[in-house]
């Protein structure tokens, strides 16, 4: 283990270039290491090392959660486009359908202002937002394709 001098303090300590894989296990290291501790198995932590893996962990919780979920609406609108319908995706989110179509129309909105997406990419997704995904996109693609 490195020393705690060297542990993040917050999730821009984190090199982007880490892993997923990289950082649950760095995650769990130091929730091992708090957990051990809490329960006396081996050598305590000192207050300055509790304090140390304390932040690390939730700098690499943190992380972990920003890094996982930083394409669920790239993911969201592939599996639209599959014909998935709305509600089959907003329940493999464990979301509310209108929650889904709420959360897709803000983040496109967003990545076009930000020069993220273009004017057409984003028409793309409010055709699947209007849509809900399924059949309906299909019938409504081939329509504008004809």
């Amino acid at each position: 283990m490195s020393s705690d001098s060297a542990l993040p303090t917050r999730p821009a300590d984190i090199p982007r270039e880490i892993s997923l894989g990289s950082l649950a296990d760095a995650y769990h290291e130091h929730a091992g290491r708090l957990l051990g501790n809490r329960h006396r198995l081996g050598e305590p932590l000192t207050t300055e090392q509790h304090a140390a893996h304390t932040l690390a962990v939730l700098a690499y919780g943190t992380a972990l959660t920003e890094r996982a979920q930083s394409g669920r609406w790239i993911y969201v609108c592939e599996a639209l486009a599959t014909g998935t319908p709305a509600a089959q995706v907003a329940a493999a989110m464990d979301v509310h359908e209108d929650d889904l179509l709420v959360g897709l129309v803000l983040w496109a909105g967003n990545q076009r202002r930000f020069g993220h997406i273009t004017d057409e990419q984003h028409a793309v997704v409010m055709e699947l937002v209007a849509c809900r995904g399924g059949a309906q996109w299909f019938a409504k693609r081939d329509e504008n394709l004809q």
